[in-house]
């Protein structure tokens, strides 16, 4: 037995008197109370313990102390409640080591206590591995034991329309009454889809293969490579009024600068910059524009020539020397 539990590379001390393995916990028969009190304190301050180690402890404090003082000694050792160290203790005491999954937690077994304990034994066994939630499987159990133990009630049952013609035709396929036939042919469906979604689970498990290993099958299957997109280039806010700097405004300090609103024309550091966008713009348009250094932006722009003397004789002036 080991000295130590390991938990999420947490070291706790235990007495050499426990053994645990997932989902059961042994406590050696000669184990001192002091050492059980330690054994039962380990386990509660892990806060991934498995709740059937609690359980394990409080059925052995049970069965070594006697219920009364057994409580009284797990209750003082864990902090837990007379009340619910005796309901764990009852589900160590109905489901043993031999008759727990690993699939299943301590309110998986606490929700099948009240069905007859072989029957149970045989539902889990048939059920393990699906993954059900604890509401999920009790539901199930429900349904397949026939009625809710607690109760004594047949589980609830809906009513579900279905057209007269079609009743008529089910009514000569079965010696009972059509809606025992309609459930039947429901639960054997759904059995066949619970297969099938086993099976894609399967499917799903296995390695998925990377981006790069798909496309180079699509290819040599036949398919097309993928033609690379042009690159865009940026494009060209010309601009077409005069670029107006901050205005000042009277304050109480004195005045205050108000920056202008934003500029849309695109700025360029040097000449070069500008002609070559525009020398771009003439190849998509078919005309010109002025490129002029502004003095507010301190930066190049691309002007609109509009259609006057002096924007033309500028603008001729411009490209005869270009």
């Amino acid at each position: 037995m080991s000295e130590a539990l390991a938990v999420q590379q947490r070291h706790i001390a235990i007495p050499e008197c426990a053994m645990f393995s997932p989902c059961e916990l042994v406590i050696a028969a000669d184990c001192s109370q002091s050492e059980y009190e330690r054994v039962m304190r380990a386990v509660c301050a892990i806060k991934t313990a498995n709740a059937l180690w609690v359980c394990d402890a409080a059925l052995w404090a049970i069965e070594r102390f006697g219920k009364k003082e057994g409580l009284k000694i797990a209750a003082e050792a864990s902090g837990l409640g007379d009340a619910i160290l005796y309901r764990h203790s009852l589900v160590a005491r109905e489901f043993p080591s031999e008759r727990r999954h690993a699939d299943y937690s301590y309110i998986h077994f606490r929700r099948m206590m009240p069905f007859p304990r072989s029957w149970s034994y045989a539902f889990l066994e048939r059920h393990a591995g699906e993954g059900l939630s604890s509401r999920t499987l009790r539901s199930l159990a429900v349904s397949e034991f026939g009625s809710d133990p607690t109760t004594g009630k047949a589980p609830k049952s809906r009513n579900v329309g279905i057209p007269d013609d079609l009743y008529a035709r089910l009514r000569p396929y079965g010696n009972q009454k059509v809606s025992v036939l309609i459930i039947r042919i429901l639960s054997d469906w759904l059995k066949n889809r619970t297969e099938v979604h086993k099976s894609d689970i399967t499917a799903a498990a296995e390695p998925r293969p990377t981006y790069a290993e798909r496309r180079q099958k699509q290819i040599a299957d036949g398919a097309a490579p993928i033609t690379a997109k042009p690159k865009k280039s940026a494009k060209l806010h010309r601009a077409w009024t005069e670029c107006s700097g901050p205005t000042f405004v009277d304050g109480e300090g004195g005045a205050v600068a108000i920056k202008a609103g934003k500029h849309d024309a695109t700025r360029f550091k040097t000449e070069a910059e500008a002609s070559a966008a525009d020398r771009e713009f003439f190849e998509a348009s078919g005309f010109h524009e002025l490129v002029a250094y502004c003095e507010v932006c301190k930066a190049w722009h691309v002007r609109h020539v509009y259609n006057h003397p002096a924007a033309a004789q500028e603008k001729t002036a411009d490209v005869l020397a270009g």
